[in-house]
């Protein structure tokens, strides 16, 4: 559990100080992360990951028995 919340933190850094390339600002500006996601109306990329995520097991649940992504999650 330690692993994913080391690369969760590393990925939010990254994208985080792309975001600021983007808009221009540095640390030293003193202007938070929210702030700049807030400006560029941007969610963090592991909560869009995990939106994704579900979007495809509700799709996995809904399909038929016989479809090969399902026969390969339930033998999981």
């Amino acid at each position: 559990m330690e692993d994913v919340n080391k690369h969760e933190i590393k990925i939010t850094g990254q994208e985080t100080g792309s975001l600021r390339k983007y808009k221009s600002k540095t640390r030293r500006e003193r202007i938070k992360n929210s702030q700049i996601r807030k400006i560029l109306i941007q969610d963090l990329v592991t909560k869009m990951v995990d939106k994704k995520e579900l979007r495809w097991f509700g799709h996995l649940i809904g399909m038929d028995n016989n479809r090969r992504p399902r026969q390969i999650w339930e033998k999981s």
